[in-house]
């Protein structure tokens, strides 16, 4: 075999060995850099925008935008309130009236709903393993322009939370304190997590999954170490399968002139 043949054939695999090597040498100076998480090839495409937390997690704050207290507007008619859809300042809590969902009251032409975000280690203490999953939200109504507030609904609406993690379950409260399990469902689409929204207080994503391991620790960067050398391994395997085909197809092929050529003397030497 001449040297520009082997050269050429083994050309693919040096492609894919530089790739490799161009990758995780890439991944590795980001972990070591910026000590951020790498994302590995071939995940989702787009990033989602991140969680804003009132109290965030040490490997979250650097960057977060903390949410404030915002509040909305609903026309107030003689049959009860407009049918709305109303959104915390965050756009991480959601909630839909009904029309009529909150009664109309005398002398009063509007609701005001207020969203205040809370840092849910403040306020009443879930029962393990269920622990916070995000903000708290504490929802207040009130009629405009008495002041009045609104204790309940005549209609049931629906109240979605955006979580940072997958949830179990919403959970509410009224005073912040005691918190009971609603009946919820899980938001495939969005990843956000909904339940029925009948009175205004507290409202707060759980989950029941074991905290992450937080970055920064001792073991920050293992996971995508592996996927490192996954994808490193993948590589190689990829680069090398057409020169060991080729190798393959070659050295059966010598084989096979081999054998005819031994044949062929066989032949020659009885006659």
């Amino acid at each position: 075999m001449s040297a520009s043949v082997a050269a050429r054939r083994r050309r693919p695999a040096l492609i894919g060995l530089g790739l490799a090597a161009a990758y995780a040498l890439v991944c590795l100076t980001t972990l070591r850099v910026t000590g951020h998480d790498v994302r590995p090839l071939f995940e989702g495409v787009g990033p989602s925008s991140p969680y804003r937390w009132v109290n965030p997690p040490k490997e979250f704050a650097p960057g977060n935008v903390k949410p404030g207290a915002s509040s909305t507007d609903v026309d107030l008619l003689a049959n009860g309130s407009k049918a709305s859809g109303l959104l915390s300042s965050d756009s991480q809590l959601v909630i839909n009236l009904q029309a009529g969902a909150v009664p109309a009251n005398a002398g009063d032409n509007r609701v005001t709903v207020k969203f205040v975000p809370l840092d849910a280690s403040k306020l009443g203490r879930l029962t393990p393993p269920m622990r916070p999953d995000g903000n708290a939200y504490r929802v207040e109504m009130s009629y405009k322009p008495s002041g009045a507030p609104v204790a309940t609904l005549t209609a049931p609406g629906n109240v979605l939370v955006v979580v940072p993690e997958p949830a179990d379950t919403i959970l509410f409260s009224e005073d912040g304190r005691a918190w009971k399990q609603l009946a919820s469902r899980h938001e495939s689409a969005s990843g956000a997590e909904s339940a029925a929204f009948a009175s205004p207080g507290y409202y707060l994503a759980g989950t029941r999954q074991p905290l992450p391991s937080p970055v920064g620790t001792s073991g920050r960067g293992y996971g995508t170490v592996v996927v490192i050398v996954v994808v490193g391994l993948l590589a190689i395997v990829l680069a090398w399968t057409p020169y060991v085909r080729q190798r393959l197809r070659t050295r059966r092929s010598s084989r096979k002139q081999l054998q005819r050529g031994a044949r062929a003397s066989r032949s020659q030497r009885r006659r």
